[in-house]
């Protein structure tokens, strides 16, 4: 079933290859944060137990978060500022949307506070040339929502 929007809700499906470059990137700084603190002065052990430390609370940060992605197969943002996360069962999981939030022209950052779990990002992109969702995302995102 195609999602559906009225004119105060928009639904927008999060692309794997954004969820892609997101947890990409949080095991690269993972290992320049592990690098940076290998490299600071001090004695070995410490720098060497402070590495790994860091290696181990940010390789668990970007599991969480895959675990967190498999468990949205959409978003749906209404315009009193509250979002719904899609899970991939159809069950709906409401919160409002959480400080860190932004729009762009093509890509928006939505950070989405769940109940229990506590703020969830998602990067998401589109067209505004070509998709209808995406500007009625925008138009409720800047206007509506204040994002």
């Amino acid at each position: 079933m195609q999602p559906s929007s009225d004119r105060y809700s928009s639904e927008i499906t999060p692309e794997l290859g954004l969820r892609g470059v997101v947890l990409g990137s949080g095991l690269v700084f993972a290992l320049l944060g592990a690098g940076v603190l290998a490299t600071l002065p001090g004695p070995l052990a410490v720098r060497a137990l402070a590495a790994v430390l860091w290696l181990c609370g940010s390789l668990a940060s970007v599991w969480r978060l895959l675990l967190t992605y498999r468990g949205i197969a959409g978003l749906r943002l209404y315009s009193d500022g509250s979002a719904e996360l899609i899970r991939p069962d159809g069950r709906r999981i409401i919160g409002p949307l959480a400080p860190g939030t932004f729009v762009l022209r093509r890509l928006a950052w939505l950070r989405v506070s769940v109940p229990g779990r506590g703020p969830v990002g998602e990067l998401v992109a589109g067209d505004p040339r070509t998709s209808q969702q995406w500007r009625r995302f925008q138009v409720i995102c800047r206007h509506v929502a204040a994002c």
